[in-house]
């Protein structure tokens, strides 16, 4: 009981001390919080200005100031989402022992490229954060305030001047040039030129004119295709997605409809089925537009099948064209597409070259049928690709599909004979092709990703014979560089057939991997076959427009960025550009 009244007695004495202490402390003994700064947002007018200007000023209390720190004084467009296209500037403020203070009021300036946003009057949501300190050095809990104003995001049409730039618009216009002329040697294009060589052989004995507008014909089909191809990359660009040279490839559709054209196409070189029309004179009439006609269509498939392969000069032309007005990047495929043609316009214009080529005969049929095999085996190739990241019920049915395809051929070949009736042809071309359509639509189901194991996983992360090699990703960039440790960075895709030589000659050889391993240098491969936002952002922010592409960060050079390799890679190319970069 004596203990209890003890404690009684000691809650009572603590209670009357608590009570005393707030009756007779002064008010001003307890430090209050400290007040909010006065903010206000407004949008400067710029004019004819393609930059949106936001003014966030601020007004600090009496004895409080703002200490120079961008994780708490900082502004930011909240809404529309621009993830980070835009730069703050902070004005000049009064340095204090290392540090950078803001006393009475400060202006942030905040500035974004008016494309980034949707044209026309918008409302705009900004944060403003800061944290106020005051003159013995306490800084209180950071705040933010949001604020909405409206802003005329009305984007100016684009202009174009040929003095502005004229040194290097005409360099890149020659790049352009260059870079369609050397398609015509690369791998991906090599059935193509083959088929085309085949129909100058049965030229051989056409007319000076015949010839000439046979090429012309080719040209046209090939800078048509590359105009419409301009125009939605400039469509792409206006909507901000990714634009580079062989976009759609990363479409799984675009492939497969790709792969499906040229397998008929080969069926086609084995005489499965020929392109007739109705027999008699009207078919001789029509013998000339009809071959013209052909020689626009593989004009057009040529631009098709070259979306696999980036030759050199093409790249850096195209990157350098997006990077400009609508006009420039239409006149950059233009000249790309001129040189793509450039050979055979010449070889039309010079009819006597082409009647230098051997006769027609038994051989030219043998090397069509080659052609037919070639051909295939490009399909086979594309579709390799496609089904890889799918599981095997989607190549099965890919397989039948196929089937179809080549029973839908050969239908068509059988019925549509030569010489046959305009209504025979016509019934047999419907049939052939609603059959194709209707395999299409019900077997195909190229959206259904494929089952990966763990290990297939694992393995993507961490090849284990080769333990410096990652997969790309910004967040591990940064890591490695913050590590000051060499990174040599590889973007392919597996519809890209240049990376497949380089990977499978170069970056896959011995004396590479020896090389990789001694110098200690981390290689991070980015897969672009069907996009991807991080390696999208950051081709767009090193100014590359296509795959492959092939960049090395040396320790240490934060301010030159990475040194870039060429598209086209050899052993003695890879290390004299580590060796000299150091």
């Amino acid at each position: 009981m004596k203990n209890t009244g003890n404690r009684i007695t000691f809650a009572r004495t603590a209670t009357l001390i608590f009570l005393m202490m707030i009756f007779f402390i002064p008010a001003n003994a307890i430090p209050d919080a400290a007040p909010e700064p006065g903010i206000s947002v407004s949008v400067a007018d710029n004019g004819n200005s393609d930059l949106l200007t936001i003014k966030i000023s601020y007004e600090f209390p009496r004895d409080f100031h703002q200490t120079h720190n961008p994780d708490f004084f900082r502004v930011d467009i909240v809404s529309p989402e621009l993830s980070g296209k835009y730069k703050v500037v902070y004005p000049e403020g009064k340095k204090e022992n290392d540090t950078l203070n803001y006393y009475g009021m400060a202006v942030l300036t905040l500035v974004a490229e008016k494309k980034h946003f949707t044209p026309g009057k918008q409302i705009i949501t900004v944060s403003a954060g800061y944290q106020l300190c005051d003159e013995e050095g306490t800084c209180y809990m950071p705040g933010k305030k949001e604020f909405s104003v409206e802003a005329d995001l009305q984007v100016l049409p684009e202009t174009f001047s040929w003095h502005a730039e004229a040194a290097d618009i005409m360099k890149y216009i020659l790049f352009a040039f260059l870079g369609g002329l050397l398609l015509n040697v690369m791998p991906c294009v090599f059935p193509l030129l083959s088929i085309k060589a085949l129909s100058l052989v049965k030229q051989s004995e056409d007319d000076r004119r015949k010839i000439l507008l046979s090429s012309l014909s080719y040209a046209s089909g090939i800078i048509i295709s590359l105009f419409i191809l301009a125009i939605f990359l400039i469509i792409l660009k206006s909507a901000g997605k990714y634009a580079g040279w062989g976009f759609q490839m990363q479409s799984p559709w675009f492939v497969m409809a790709l792969s499906t054209v040229i397998f008929i196409f080969s069926l086609s070189m084995f005489d499965v089925f020929t392109v007739t029309l109705p027999g008699g004179k009207a078919a001789a009439r029509a013998g000339s537009a009809k071959g013209y006609a052909g020689q626009f269509l593989t004009g057009i498939f040529a631009v098709l099948v070259a979306a696999p392969c980036t030759a050199p000069f093409l790249g850096p032309a195209i990157a350098y064209a997006l990077s400009r007005s609508s006009l420039i990047i239409i006149t950059f495929f233009i000249f790309a597409g001129t040189g793509f043609a450039f050979p055979f316009i010449m070889l039309g214009l010079n009819p006597a070259l082409v009647r230098m080529l051997p006769k027609p005969g038994r051989w030219s049929s043998v090397f069509k049928e080659i052609l037919g095999f070639i051909l295939a085996l490009t399909a086979v190739y594309l579709l390799s690709g496609l089904l890889k990241k799918r599981d095997a019920e989607t190549a099965i049915n890919v397989f039948y599909f196929l089937l179809i395809t080549s029973f839908a051929a050969w239908f068509y070949g059988k019925i549509a004979a030569p010489g046959a009736s305009m209504l025979r042809i016509a019934l047999a071309l419907a049939f052939s092709t609603l059959l194709v359509a209707t395999g299409w639509v019900f077997l195909l189901d190229l959206e259904k990703p494929g089952i990966k194991s763990e290990a297939r996983v694992n393995a993507e992360e961490i090849i284990p014979e080769k333990e410096y090699v990652r997969t790309f990703s910004l967040q591990m960039l940064e890591s490695l560089e913050d590590e000051n440790r060499p990174v040599f960075v590889n973007i392919y895709a597996d519809w890209c057939t240049t990376c497949k030589v380089n990977e499978r000659f170069v970056l896959s050889s011995p004396e590479i991997d020896s090389f990789f391993r001694e110098k200690s240098i981390t290689v991070l491969r980015g897969d672009f076959t069907e996009g991807n936002p991080e390696i999208a952002k950051w081709m767009k922010e090193s100014g590359k427009a296509g795959v492959p592409v092939y960049a090395y960060y040396l320790p240490s050079r934060e301010t030159t960025g990475p040194v870039f390799l060429p598209e086209i890679l050899s052993k003695e190319i890879v290390i004299k550009y580590f060796s000299q970069n150091r």
